[in-house]
């Protein structure tokens, strides 16, 4: 029994880090997405000049 609740909570353990790697991915592809954009809108800046 006591077996079971060791990888039990590592189990979770590694859920945690996986939750916080996702996380990071996340803002890490908002910051991507917001350099696009500012990319986009440069484009057309020099389309209009």
């Amino acid at each position: 029994m006591e077996t079971h609740f060791i990888e039990e909570e590592e189990e979770e353990e590694e859920e945690e880090e996986e939750e916080e790697e996702e996380e990071e991915v996340e803002e890490e592809e908002e910051e991507e997405e917001q350099q696009q954009q500012q990319q986009q809108q440069q484009q057309q800046q020099q389309k209009q000049q």
